[in-house]
């Protein structure tokens, strides 16, 4: 099935999900600057379909997973601004992030 995770971010990385666009029984948080946890309905096996962000910046944005879990739900990735040289970075405030995964059971 699909899983779809959308959120807006705003001051300081602060992150929202938009429970009216994203898939029940999903979370986002910021764990660190740059970096973020999902949490997701467990699967068997699980891949990333898609993970943008709709800028707010003249600079861009980049998302970067670095865990995906799917026997347990969750998962992390990373934000970096492309002038910084991929340092993990906070996205500008406005940002909308659009994850899509696709998860299965076998």
């Amino acid at each position: 099935s699909l899983v779809q995770i959308v959120a807006d971010i705003g001051a300081s990385g602060a992150v929202t999900l938009d429970v009216n666009d994203s898939s029940p029984d999903v979370t986002i948080t910021l764990s660190t600057t740059g970096q973020y946890a999902i949490t997701y309905p467990a699967c068997e096996t699980a891949a990333v379909l898609g993970a943008h962000s709709l800028l707010a910046e003249a600079v861009g944005s980049s998302i970067y997973f670095e865990a995906l879990s799917p026997t347990a739900g969750t998962g992390s990735f990373e934000t970096a601004v492309t002038t910084a040289g991929a340092t993990a970075a906070e996205p500008a405030s406005g940002t909308r992030f659009f994850i899509t995964l696709l998860c299965g059971q076998n």
